[in-house]
This record gives C-alpha cells, sequence and structure tokens, in this order.
C-alpha cells in the first residue's frame, strides 16, 4: 500500500503534541473511513485501563483500518507490516497546553462528564495553575501531567502499569527503548515540518510544507505568564524525565535527517510516483475517468476531506496556495484533465485560478456540470502514464476574508470532490 512495503499506520498520538493536525493530514493519505476512530477518545482514562480490554480493541483497531491514531498503547500490538510513529513536545508547553485546553473545553461548555476527567476540566477553568497541578499530579489523573510523554512510552496494551506507577524514572530507559527501537518515525511538534518530511520519505507520500494545517490548538493566553512563574517548581518537577526523554528524541531525529538530504517533491516523483498511483482506483463515466476525493488523493496542498462518509464529501484547497494532484492517465495521448469544483471560498479566486501540467503552465476552460459549480478543462499529454495537475491561487482566504459569516477559520481555495480525465479524440 505504502512504500517499503508498508500497509499500515500507526501514530501513537501523545496528547497536546500536534498530533490532531497530523492526523488530519494523514487522513486523505487513505481512502474515506479507513481511519480508525477511538470510540471514546475523552473519557479514556489510561490509569484505570485494563491489559486484556486494551489488547483486544488493538487487535479489533488494526483490523478493521489501515491507520490507526490514538492516545492508546498499542505499539506492541501492531502488525509487522505497521510503519509506527510518535511525537514529542517541549515538556512544560505540553502541560500548559493541556490545562489551557481544559479551559477552552470547560468555557466551550464540552464538559467532559466522565468520572474524574470532568472534575479537571472544571478545576482547570477556576483554579490557578499552580493550584491546580498541586491537586491533580497526585490524583487518578497525574498522568497528565506527571512526566506524561515518559509514562506513555513505556507503556504498551499489554502493561499498562506505567500510567500508574509512582516511580516514573524507573520508566525512563525504557521509554527511551521505545523511542529506539518501537518507532520508524519519532518527531518534535516544533519540528513539524521536518516531522512530516520524515514521514513522507518513509512512506512514500508527496511531501507538504503546511500539511492540513494546524487543529485543535488553544492559544496559549488561556494561562497567563504570571501563573506559569508562580507554578516554575512544580513545572519542572512534572517534567524532569519527560525533559530527558525529549532530548533523546531530538538526538534520534537527528539522526535520521542526517542520513540524506531533506525529501522533496522531485525526490516523491523520482522514488515514489509511478507506485503511488497504482493506489488510485479510476473510475469510467461515461467519456470520463473520474476519481473521488474518498480515495486517497496522491498529492499536497489540502485540508482533508469534509462530509467524510457522505456522498456530498469534498475537500479543499489550502492552506497554502499550491495544491498538487497526481493520477494515472494514459502515456503519450492527448486528453483534457479535469476538476469538478463545487465551489470557491471567494468568487474573486475564480478569476485568478491557474494551473501547470507536469509543472508547466497550462490553458484552461470552464464547462457547465450539472453534478457541480462547474468543471475546470485543462489540456494535458503526459510522457508517463501518470500527470502532475498543480492548482495555483494568489491567496487563500478564511469565511470572515471573504465576507461570510459562517465562522469558518480555514485559509481555503477551491472545493473539489473529485477529478480525472476525458479522451480529447
Amino acid at each position: 500500500m505504502f512504500a517499503n512495503s508498508y500497509k499500515r499506520i500507526f501514530h501513537f498520538h501523545l496528547r497536546k503534541c500536534g498530533g490532531t493536525s497530523l492526523n488530519a493530514w494523514l487522513q486523505w493519505h487513505v481512502p474515506d473511513l479507513q481511519c480508525w476512530v477511538d470510540p471514546d477518545p475523552r473519557a479514556f482514562n489510561a490509569a484505570r485501563i485494563d491489559s486484556n480490554s486494551e489488547r483486544e480493541l488493538a487487535a479489533v483497531s488494526f483490523y478493521r483500518a489501515p491507520a490507526v491514531y490514538t492516545h492508546r498503547a498499542f505499539i506492541d500490538q501492531a502488525p509487522p507490516d505497521t510503519f509506527r510513529f510518535t511525537v514529542l513536545r517541549r515538556p512544560v508547553p505540553r502541560v500548559i497546553s493541556q490545562v489551557a485546553d481544559w479551559r477552552r473545553e470547560f468555557a466551550d461548555g464540552h464538559y467532559i462528564a466522565s468520572e474524574g476527567i470532568g472534575d479537571a476540566v472544571r478545576d482547570a477553568a477556576t483554579l490557578r495553575l499552580k493550584d491546580f497541578l498541586e491537586r491533580h499530579a497526585t490524583s487518578t489523573l497525574a498522568h497528565y501531567f506527571d512526566n506524561y510523554q515518559v509514562r506513555a512510552l513505556a507503556a504498551t496494551a499489554g502493561n499498562p502499569e506505567p500510567w500508574r506507577s509512582r516511580h516514573v524514572g524507573n520508566l525512563l530507559e525504557r521509554a527511551k527503548h521505545a523511542l529506539r527501537d518501537d518507532y520508524e518515525a519519532v518527531g518534535l511538534t516544533e519540528r513539524m515540518r521536518e516531522t512530516r518530511e520524515l514521514i513522507c520519505s518513509r512512506l512514500g507520500l508527496v511531501p507538504d510544507a503546511v500539511g492540513a494545517g494546524d487543529r485543535n490548538v488553544t492559544r496559549g493566553a488561556r494561562v497567563s505568564d504570571d501563573e506559569i512563574h508562580e507554578a516554575a517548581d512544580i513545572l519542572r518537577k512534572l517534567t524532569v524525565f519527560d525533559e530527558e526523554a525529549y532530548s533523546f528524541a531530538e538526538s534520534l531525529l537527528e539522526k535520521k535527517l542526517s542520513e540524506g538530504a531533506r525529501y522533496q517533491e522531485k525526490d516523491f516523483e523520482e522514488l515514489h510516483l509511478a507506485r503511488a498511483v497504482e493506489r488510485l482506483r479510476p473510475v469510467p463515466k461515461g467519456q470520463d475517468t473520474v476519481i473521488s476525493v474518498r480515495e486517497c488523493i496522491i498529492g499536497s496542498g489540502f485540508w482533508g476531506r469534509d462530509a467524510s462518509g457522505c456522498p456530498n464529501c469534498a475537500v479543499w484547497t489550502g492552506p497554502s496556495t499550491r495544491s498538487v494532484l497526481y493520477f494515472p492517465c494514459p502515456a503519450g495521448v492527448q486528453i483534457q484533465a479535469k476538476l469538478w469544483i463545487r465551489g470557491y471560498a471567494s468568487p474573486l479566486q475564480r478569476g485568478r485560478l491557474r494551473f501547470e501540467i507536469n509543472d508547466r503552465p497550462a490553458r484552461h476552460e470552464f464547462q457547465s456540470d450539472a453534478s457541480c459549480h462547474e468543471v475546470a478543462v485543462v489540456p494535458a499529454i503526459s510522457q508517463h502514464p501518470y500527470l502532475k495537475l498543480t492548482i495555483l491561487l494568489d491567496a487563500t482566504v478564511t469565511s470572515s476574508e471573504a465576507g461570510y459569516g459562517d465562522g469558518d477559520l480555514r485559509a481555503r481555495g477551491v472545493s473539489l470532490d473529485r477529478y480525472g480525465w476525458s479522451f480529447d479524440g
């Protein structure tokens, strides 16, 4: 399915380490609905799990989907053909982000009613940072704050005891061993672009400088600087072993990156493109050969699927002004590349839309189609059994910038639900 004979992806999603953004980006690299979703991620309390139920849930997750993204330590249950990765974050900012996130949850009315978590969300909103940490760093939720990353990395589905351990220092070597030996890639939140490049190079994906944009980002202003200063001592105590694990992860990332030049789009095209497009399943429809965005997307510069699982599923280009699609086509034949457009983030973008075919500027025209807003048609010919279609705009915009009031904060360009080609004969 992917390069290097990988058939699955497992992302051990460490909390508040940028994983939601990574997951949104990775989701469109597999077909729609082919990502395993944790049945109850908010209520999940690692300190209360048991090994039998976790092993069973892990077995189900890897059986049902080629992509598994979870806060659960399923690393020991991943099949041999799985690409396993995780991402760490600087420990003190991670703890502060967790508290800030719960303050946001409470302010937005997203009260988590499950026992223990709900109390912590309320306390996060009503207590100062130092008081909150002093209360909950010794509660059943200690694993969220007390060297969380070391606990998570040392735990497995078969051995959840690290989540509950009172001697986290004893877990540090196990965590380092896991980082070194159990993961094909270890990344850092603070170096997300390089992390994505590493993942792309191993899986044979198109490198994407921006990814699918930032998701689940809580503004740090929810925790004031004077609160952080006041809580400095307890923050150091709660992150002392996480700091060592982070430094170790940083050294692993540096080593991986030093093994070769930076992975770029041209590397994907030379090494992986011919095999990557084989993952797509074009469908003949009249004179057209069509690929739905519910298939995996071989490309870059998209926000991911809206209305996933529904007939009106579509993707927006963005947040960058350059988006790329690769797809199979007959070699040496004059065709018309097509993009079925659902709409634009702003009407002004239609007149500024440009295309390239295999990195060369190409003219286009619009055709009417009752099934969508319109179809962009680009004459093309390729010497290879695949085509590169580049979509270019001067700018991507949010809803407010476009003068709409729906509150969509994503910087978007063009919405499409399918693409492909027709024979120009």
